[in-house]
């Protein structure tokens, strides 16, 4: 199984910003033996949200999306 996840809110686009639930999924995807074929973070824009979503789908079994 392929996986990618997709972190969503403006906070986490600043330099200063750690995704800690993207480390903690990726490292429990992990431990149950799925493939992790990216992840990326948009700010909270519906347009964005939509185009990573496209992105990802192309590819992967499972879209895991935090934030919000």
């Amino acid at each position: 199984m392929k996986a990618a996840i997709l972190a969503v809110g403006s906070e986490l686009l600043g330099p200063q910003r750690l995704d800690s639930n993207s480390l903690r999924l990726t490292t429990t995807l992990e431990r149950f033996g799925v493939e992790l074929i990216g992840k990326s973070a948009v700010g909270d824009d519906e347009a964005a949200i939509a185009g990573e979503l496209r992105h990802w789908m192309r590819g992967a079994d499972l879209v895991l999306v935090t934030g919000g």
